[in-house]
């Protein structure tokens, strides 16, 4: 049911916050410049066993390998449980399994393969908390949480990967507004992001957006439609 236009959420809020998001890790303020926030496969802690066969010759190795970490940590997160099972032959690297499980109870399984050439094809769902943005979002003013419903998934190649996301998240908090539900449907391709649908609910109060987000200053500005 559309709202009334009485009922609808002041966007003048919310889109002063656009310009404060970035996919790129994020400089630690207070440091020095240089400094950039770790990838998650660099921040990443935690007790690791790894067991693994490899066969074939050292110009053509095949491997089956899993790995478990445990009393893991990575950007202020607390893992219980990360696991990959994986293998190698020939320059393709097949994932039929990887998940990640949070002391708190979030979880995320991954599965999916990437050839020689690079072609990639991986799809992941999970439940998280929104959280886990915050080492993404430039400004630290900016406050958001709340449990989500996940997936996700990748195609394309790893130097242009076709990523497409969905999230549905029943009660948080953004900025000190509480909302009932914060649903995206949204794709990553060439440097830009495509908002499909965003929808952001509050009681009676409702704000949709859609539009483009061009992550090249080069590309031009952002193009989004608010209501």
């Amino acid at each position: 049911e559309k709202a009334n236009e009485s009922d609808k959420i002041d966007l003048n809020k919310l889109t002063s916050y656009w310009e404060k998001w970035s996919l790129e890790p994020n400089k630690e303020e207070n440091e020095n410049e240089s400094y950039i926030m770790p990838h998650f496969w660099e921040a990443i802690s935690g007790d690791i066993s790894i067991a693994a066969e490899i066969k074939g010759t050292a110009k053509n190795p095949k491997a089956d390998f899993n790995m478990l970490v445990g009393n893991a940590a990575a950007y202020n997160r607390k893992f219980s449980e990360i696991y990959i099972d994986a293998s190698y032959d020939n320059g393709n690297l097949d994932l039929p399994k990887a998940h990640l499980i949070e002391t708190e109870g979030g979880h995320i399984k991954i599965s999916g393969n990437m050839n020689k050439n690079g072609n990639i094809n991986f799809e992941g769902d999970g439940k998280i908390d929104l959280e886990w943005i915050r080492p993404f979002i430039k400004s630290k003013a900016i406050e958001i949480s709340g449990i989500t419903e996940l997936t996700i998934d990748v195609k394309g190649t790893t130097n242009n990967p076709d990523v497409t996301v969905s999230f549905d998240s029943n009660s948080g908090v953004f900025n000190e507004m509480y909302f009932d539900n914060l649903s995206v449907i949204g794709s990553y391709k060439n440097n830009i992001i495509n908002l499909a649908e965003a929808r952001l609910r509050s009681g009676s109060r409702e704000a949709k957006g859609s539009g483009i987000i061009p992550l090249d200053p080069n590309m031009g500005s952002m193009n989004l439609s608010l209501s």
